[in-house]
């Protein structure tokens, strides 16, 4: 029998079909890491270099090539105006 389909929150592409990240978002009950183990998995699974894990206050940044993982206090609205106001994704 088939499981329970799986989906990644969020889902970005450098390209069409090149996926670059995957970003799990949690609410700020939880630890921005609390993601993250859920989002290694989905990574290893579609072959995606890099994995965010989020609980709004911060994000955990953990890149599959190389295996480290750093922290950044950026809260959303702080990255939308470091990126102009503009950030794209595909909810999944």
């Amino acid at each position: 029998a088939r499981g329970k389909r799986k989906r990644t929150d969020y889902l970005l592409y450098y390209k069409p079909n090149l996926p670059l990240a995957i970003v799990e978002a949690k609410d700020n009950r939880h630890s921005i890491g609390d993601g993250m183990q859920q989002g290694i998995e989905y990574a290893e699974c579609l072959d995606v270099p890099f994995v965010y894990s989020s609980n709004g206050d911060g994000f955990l940044e953990h890149d599959m090539l190389c295996g480290k993982e750093r922290e950044s206090n950026w809260k959303s609205s702080q990255a939308q105006k470091n990126c102009g106001g503009v950030i794209k994704a595909i909810p999944q």
